[in-house]
């Protein structure tokens, strides 16, 4: 026996469906409801309670809802009696507040309809992202405005605070979500593939865009009375001739680590960040440098070997090998369960490399490089980087 509660979850269940077709112009209305009615030959009670659950909710009884088309059926057990055979809502104004959805509708509808306005061809997209849509439409046409300054400003290297628009300084990080989908879909060439957030995909800056160094070598001077500081990849990369007393380049993630490595001769220290080492592609003077690479003991951090390697062939890894990770298996733990099968990062790897990937990735390990212990850590790299 049809209840009230299932009335209305299968009127519910219909609601994206709903708001999908009206955003891009199919016909909706009338809306037929499927539900499974008792046999003809039910007993009269159970009948006597479906029809008043149906007509309890019912157009007729409410308002709005759904309406009801009903059959004479001459029954040997019921005579001539009328037995509900279709509910259907009319129309919108008889759908919506059934369902109790009035207000979130006008405001998906309305922000649907100005998208489509500012980026003709929007509604496609509208009608596949209705999550992004249940905003104040005050809200929703800022973040328009935005979407189209990025598209106007491909790589503008400012930060988000700095757009010269009049929209809340926090808009951008708030809402990355929907800006991203929607400039994939109105400039699908504009986001870079690279970036640690939807920031630095679209051009932006963030504070992790900034790039930390550190001189391990009190007798070379970078010209600045500080050993460690931070700039930007396109700094950076200008300041070439700022690190030219330093032979030796050493790339590391965890940033206690970086903090506390121990003095190595003429080497330059620089914070990796996990798969932000995109940052260092600018810097092409590190072609020019004896490099070296120091991540975790697992699949991502090959893989960022593997990226760094893309661009400098010559990066050696230390502390990253099969010996390492058995001799400190108590510091193991699980991996993060990453399937490796990235033909172009598997050659930017060495056999031994690739065997303990395999290795990695069958067990789910991982070694973080902040276990290693720092005495154990300090002898390899003076050995290592001399």
């Amino acid at each position: 026996m049809i209840t009230v509660s299932q009335l209305r979850e299968k009127a519910q269940n219909r609601y994206r469906d709903v708001v999908k077709g009206l955003i891009l112009g199919e016909s909706v209305f009338p809306l037929t409801i499927r539900i499974k009615l008792p046999a003809t030959t039910a007993p009269l009670s159970t009948w006597q309670n479906t029809k008043a659950a149906i007509r309890s909710q019912s157009h007729e009884t409410l308002g709005y809802g759904y309406s009801v088309d009903s059959k004479l059926i001459n029954s040997v057990r019921y005579a001539e009696n009328s037995f509900p055979q279709r509910l259907y809502f009319a129309c919108a104004e008889h759908y919506f507040p059934y369902v109790d959805k009035q207000a979130e509708t006008v405001r998906m509808l309305t922000n649907a309809n100005t998208v489509d306005k500012h980026f003709p061809g929007a509604a496609a997209w509208a009608a596949s992202n209705l999550r992004f849509l249940d905003r104040p439409p005050e809200r929703f046409q800022q973040v328009l405005t935005v979407a189209a300054w990025l598209r106007e400003h491909p790589d503008s290297r400012l930060f988000a605070r700095q757009i010269p628009l009049p929209v809340p300084t926090k808009l951008v990080e708030q809402e990355s979500a929907l800006l991203e989908s929607l400039l994939n879909f109105i400039a699908p060439d504009l986001l870079s593939a690279e970036g640690a957030n939807f920031e630095e995909r679209a051009g932006l800056l963030t504070k992790t865009s900034l790039i930390e160094v550190s001189s391990l070598d009190a007798a070379c001077s970078t010209g600045f009375p500080f050993q460690r500081f931070t700039a930007t990849g396109e700094e950076l990369a200008r300041a070439k001739d700022l690190f030219q007393a330093f032979r030796r380049v050493l790339i590391v993630e965890n940033h206690i680590t970086f903090l506390t490595l121990p003095p190595l001769p003429a080497t330059l220290a620089i914070m990796g960040q996990g798969f932000a080492v995109h940052r260092l592609a600018p810097l092409d003077w590190l072609s020019e440098k004896e490099l070296f690479y120091w991540g975790d003991i697992d699949a991502d951090g090959l893989r960022i070997l593997a990226g760094i390697r893309r661009k400098f062939p010559h990066t050696r890894a230390l502390l990253m090998d099969n010996e390492t990770l058995i001799r400190w298996k108590t510091y193991q733990n699980q991996g993060s369960g990453t399937l490796w099968r990235d033909s172009d990062s598997s050659s930017a790897l060495t056999p031994n490399e690739l065997d303990l990937l395999q290795r990695l990735c069958a067990e789910n390990l991982r070694l973080e490089q902040e276990k290693i212990p720092y005495a154990h850590a300090k002898e390899i790299l003076a050995c290592q980087i001399r």
